[in-house]
C-alpha cells in the first residue's frame, strides 16, 4: 500500500497538485495557478495504483 501512495504522490509531483488528506483519505487536485492537465498514462497507471477519481469534485483520492 506505501508504494502505491509514493507511486501516486510522484506522478502528482510531476504536475504540481496540490495534496491534502483527511482521517483516512488523501487527497489530489490540480493547482489552480498551472492548471496543468494530467496525461492520459497518468491516469491508467493511477487508477492501477487504486487511485480513485471524483468527477463531482474534480480530484484524486486514495483511502489509506
Amino acid at each position: 500500500m506505501i508504494q502505491k501512495i509514493i507511486e501516486g504522490l510522484q506522478i502528482f509531483a510531476k504536475y504540481d497538485f496540490d495534496v491534502s488528506a483527511e482521517h483516512d483519505v488523501i487527497y489530489a487536485s490540480e493547482n489552480t495557478i498551472h492548471n496543468e492537465q494530467i496525461s492520459e498514462d497518468d491516469k491508467q497507471k493511477l487508477r492501477e495504483l487504486d487511485w480513485g477519481f471524483s468527477a463531482e469534485d474534480e480530484h484524486w483520492y486514495y483511502f489509506v
